[in-house]
């Protein structure tokens, strides 16, 4: 029996398909490469519209939020990109 997933925190919400999307795959079919495009579209969804300043705000919360909720010894993974302003809007 696959174990449960905990539940995205509101703010990470948006994340729910990529999230859908990747969770039955096996991890030998997953690597830092496969989910890069679909990520990429529902940040850039999530973004449409802001001011940069805004958006940049937004990616840091949304960045502060994720590493909160996933397992310490996850957080170190979010290094691609380590820093929200690496994001282009």
């Amino acid at each position: 029996m696959a174990a449960k997933l905990s539940p995205l925190p509101e703010r990470l919400k948006y994340l729910q398909p990529f999230r859908k999307k990747f969770a039955s795959k096996p991890p030998e079919e997953l690597n830092e490469d496969t989910g890069v495009e679909p990520l990429m579209k529902l940040l850039a969804k999530r973004l449409a519209g802001l001011p940069d300043d805004e958006a940049k705000a937004l990616i840091h919360a949304d960045l502060a939020e994720m590493e909160g909720w996933l397992d310490p010894c996850l957080s170190g993974l979010l290094t691609k990109p380590r820093s929200a302003d690496q994001f282009s809007v």
